[in-house]
């Protein structure tokens, strides 16, 4: 076993403002600047952009335990469709070893 290897779960909290593929784009982008260790990154893709925000504190849900996400997304209209400003917000819970947690 890798003793290196890091896994968790993540939950997102999520309107309808981006689509599924955007959505993917955004969580991708939150776990790599979390697994990165930097607490604050814009984020822009191709009919949106934002800001990401790790917080310092963690958060329950359930019996999931993490660090809260908060993304500031301003998505632009999409085929006449009228999007605007949301708030994603996202739980990531990790496990660093399996023998551990």
């Amino acid at each position: 076993m890798n003793s290196r290897m890091r896994w968790g779960y993540l939950f997102i909290d999520i309107g309808n403002y981006l689509t599924f593929e955007e959505r993917m784009e955004v969580a991708r982008k939150t776990v790599r600047t979390y697994l990165d260790g930097v607490n604050n990154a814009d984020i822009k893709g191709s009919a949106y952009e934002g800001r990401i925000t790790i917080t310092e504190r963690h958060f329950c849900m359930g019996g999931f335990v993490g660090r809260k996400a908060e993304i500031e997304i301003d998505a632009n209209p999409v085929g006449g469709q009228e999007r605007g400003r949301t708030t994603i917000s996202m739980l990531l819970t990790e496990k660093i070893n399996q023998n551990l947690n």
